[in-house]
């Protein structure tokens, strides 16, 4: 399971904050992992051909990790 974790993205072994707090949001989030580059080469050009996208995770905080990423891209 640990393994299936690592290949989505580091930052899901991060520890949970206390409620209120967030980690800060940069350019780690997405340089930190393949799948994350791939996405940010990939969203903008569909987007801006009009086309519409469906993102599938097994894991919530992958999805949690998405929101932020589409958070820094102000794709929200």
């Amino acid at each position: 399971m640990q393994l299936r974790k690592a290949c989505n993205h580091p930052y899901v072994f991060r520890p949970p904050l206390p409620a209120g707090q967030s980690y800060p949001l940069d350019e780690d989030l997405v340089t930190s992992a393949g799948k994350l580059l791939l996405m940010d080469r990939l969203v903008p050009k569909l987007i801006e051909g009009g086309h519409k996208f469906l993102v599938f995770s097994q894991f919530t905080t992958m999805l949690d990790i998405l929101e932020d990423y589409f958070a820094l891209r102000n794709l929200t």
